[in-house]
């Protein structure tokens, strides 16, 4: 199978690939109605009735994970490279369904009703709209709502954009990347696809934290570690070098 490369298309293909994702695990009353927001999205421009659909899915088709099996992973890593949905919920893939099928073809109201979305979110919906990213439209015109997500306080939030999901390392620039990959250091947050520490600010911050951590008397491995839960194994007592502080300024 070819890859999507087209936004509208892999729009439609990932409606499908939800939708058979879903029937595959809901029950009679629950697909009914899965089945007819989708249906009422396609059918109509309206933002009040994908706001509704995604403030209901939750309650109308619960919260149970996916467990998807290793065909339908493969079929997800088939559509979009680098897509690892294997821990989202049944009501996660059915919001980002929801979001793709009131698509319509217009990439800036596509971008505007996102951001409209996104301002309003709680938190479930948000990190359901965020893990949505590599499949939606518009990749260029939702970036800085990407960024957002990087610059928010709540961790699930940022994980949702930062961990397991391609659209980071697709799309930002040297410096949003820079921003996320420190952030997820100091912050402990998961960012499983923080694999570039190979450029000059990364490389010049790494090395200043262990210079200064030598020079403090650390002798706990003279590496700094690449993400995840780094700062639980590099305690920062007393003052910060500078260089850290520098990054640290830059993440607010």
């Amino acid at each position: 199978m070819n890859t999507v490369t087209d936004s509208g298309q892999r729009s439609g293909a990932a409606i499908v690939m939800l939708d058979g994702w879903l029937r595959a695990r809901l029950p009679g009353e629950a697909l009914a109605w899965f089945g007819g927001q989708l249906e009422a999205l396609m059918g109509q421009d309206g933002a009040a009735v994908l706001a509704r659909a995604l403030g209901q899915a939750p309650r109308r088709l619960g919260r149970d994970a996916l467990r998807l099996d290793a065909v339908e992973l493969a079929q997800a890593g088939r559509l979009r490279p680098g897509l690892e949905p294997g821990d989202w919920r049944i009501d996660q893939a059915a919001r980002i369904a929801f979001v793709l099928a009131a698509y319509g073809g217009q990439e800036v109201l596509f971008a505007q009703r996102l951001d409209a979305l996104a301002d309003t979110a709680e938190i479930n919906e948000a990190i359901a709209l965020y893990r949505g990213f590599p499949l939606y439209p518009a990749a260029e015109a939702i970036e800085h709502r990407a960024r957002e997500a990087v610059r928010s306080s709540m961790r699930p939030v940022y994980e949702a954009i930062a961990h397991r999901n391609p659209y980071p390392v697709e799309r930002f620039d040297e410096g949003a990347w820079n921003q996320m990959v420190v952030k997820s250091f100091f912050s402990t947050a998961h960012c499983g696809r923080c694999k570039d520490w190979s450029s000059a600010p990364i490389r010049r911050w790494r090395r200043c934290c262990s210079t200064w951590r030598m020079s403090a008397g650390r002798q706990d491995g003279q590496s700094v570690p690449s993400c995840g839960a780094a700062s639980r194994r590099m305690p920062m007592a007393g003052a910060m070098p500078p260089c850290c502080a520098y990054w640290k300024a830059a993440m607010k």
